[in-house]
């Protein structure tokens, strides 16, 4: 039997070396019981998670829940369902692509700009309106707007939202019950992002596929569309021979991403990912990742060879160190000021500092409170990027204070997103500086006080 501890320790201890990997969370569990589950502080154990591109594949369990009742048809274009959203004018080849083609990330559109699309009121008509670049079925192109595709699909045939049909098919039974899947303007769910599920959810999710399309006794899946979904369907032909891709590969399924070692997985962006390797799942989310070394050390520590065993004492010693959170410390500060800003890009109009919190007043009148948590006891509240949106979400801050310089550093917990936000003090003047982590809204900026 795998010694899973030792495995555990050894993959933890070498991962965390990397300076470009930032783990939140490491859950390792077989087809029947979670063997490892640990999510460093202050990320909420129960709490949801934003896990972007692993929501393509649960539009894949949805597709194939069609095609086991024989109500899809993988070679059926894709132009019969969505006549009523053609644009005016489109692209001839469009009507050559079939619902294999976006399965398989073989649509040959390769266009793909999320802000021009979130500007527009129907997904389904912006996709149909590009340009078909190379003959459907002969070239991946990586496509978010692809998969979105699926779930209209899905509606289309069902008349039922992904969402519905699964919280009444699936979710309800597994238990899955703290999630939000967001939606596109016309109503219907985000097929290639916006599911954000907790920690347990993407155990169950893992132990579904582990155990072929059942759990609990009973199929949800058949084994059939699984095998398909889970095999090399289309060759990622950018990464052939990619030297930086031997982990990652260069295969792809129904949605999931296939390996060399044919492992598959379920990938999200900055580290959400549920990895189905040597008959473990094994899942992680994180605030940002090296994927190449995540999966090379997956595959280096998660197989059966024998090592010098660790002690539990070992590894929980280990993991107590592994938060996010620093030293409580006393409240330095004495601060009563207020400043007017310049325009900046999150459109703040007046920052107002008090002994215990700043109090962020934006141009259309809405306010963010950051209490500056020299205790690190304390959640707070405010607007931030999540998925493609800017919503009012918890967050965790981590106070600096050096000389003339506050930095308020904020952990959004409910994604991989943080941001320091730092105030500089010089007599009656203000500089601020925005530094976010990666992600797909917001820049970085300095402005001055007016």
């Amino acid at each position: 039997m795998m010694d899973v501890h030792t495995k555990v320790y050894n993959f933890l201890k070498e991962i965390e070396t990397n300076k470009n990997s930032s783990l939140i969370s490491l859950t390792v569990a077989n087809k029947d019981e979670v063997l490892f589950d640990f999510k460093k502080e202050p990320y909420l154990k129960e709490g949801k998670q934003l896990v972007f591109s692993v929501t393509k594949s649960i539009t894949s369990l949805a597709i194939g829940m069609l095609y086991d009742k024989g109500l899809i048809d993988f070679d059926k274009p894709i132009i019969e369902y969505f006549k009523d959203e053609l644009p005016s004018v489109y692209d001839p080849k469009i009507k050559d692509i079939t619902i294999r083609h976006l399965l398989t990330m073989t649509t040959g559109i390769i266009k793909e700009n999320n802000k021009e699309m979130l500007k527009t009121d129907d997904y389904r008509t912006y996709f149909l309106s590009q340009e078909v670049v190379y003959t459907p079925g002969t070239h991946y192109h990586y496509h978010s707007a692809t998969s979105h595709m699926l779930s209209a699909l899905f509606t289309k045939i069902s008349g039922q939202t992904v969402e519905s049909y699964l919280q009444r098919h699936l979710f309800n039974d597994l238990g899955i019950i703290n999630y939000h899947w967001g939606k596109a303007k016309e109503g219907i769910n985000f097929g290639g992002y916006g599911l954000s599920i907790n920690n347990d959810a993407m155990v169950k999710v893992g132990q579904l596929l582990l155990n072929n399309g059942m759990y609990g006794g009973k199929r949800y899946v058949s084994e059939k569309y699984l095998k398909m979904a889970t095999s090399p369907q289309s060759v990622k032909q950018d990464y052939v021979n990619n030297p930086n891709a031997k982990a990652i590969g260069y295969q792809y399924g129904f949605q999931f991403h296939v390996s060399p070692n044919l492992s598959y997985r379920a990938d999200g962006a900055y580290g959400q990912i549920i990895v189905i390797f040597n008959d473990l799942a094994i899942i992680s989310t994180a605030q940002y990742i090296d994927y190449e070394n995540l999966y090379g050390l997956i595959y280096k520590h998660f197989t059966n060879d024998t090592v010098k065993r660790v002690k539990i004492e070992k590894l929980n010693n280990y993991l107590s160190s592994q938060t996010f959170k620093v030293e409580p410390k006393s409240n330095p500060l004495n601060l009563n000021q207020s400043f007017e800003l310049e325009d900046n890009l999150l459109s703040i109009k007046q920052l107002k500092f008090s002994h215990d919190y700043l109090l962020v007043t934006y141009c259309d009148g809405k306010t963010d409170q950051f209490e500056y948590n020299f205790n690190q006891d304390m959640y707070g509240e405010s607007i931030y990027a999540k998925d493609l949106f800017m919503v009012k979400q918890p967050h965790w801050v981590i106070p600096y204070v050096e000389k003339n310089v506050l930095t308020l550093k904020a952990l959004y917990i409910e994604t991989p997103f943080f941001a320091e936000y730092q105030f500089r003090f010089d007599n009656q003047k203000l500089e601020f500086k925005f530094i976010p982590s990666p992600n797909f809204l917001l820049n970085g900026f300095t402005v001055m006080s007016k």
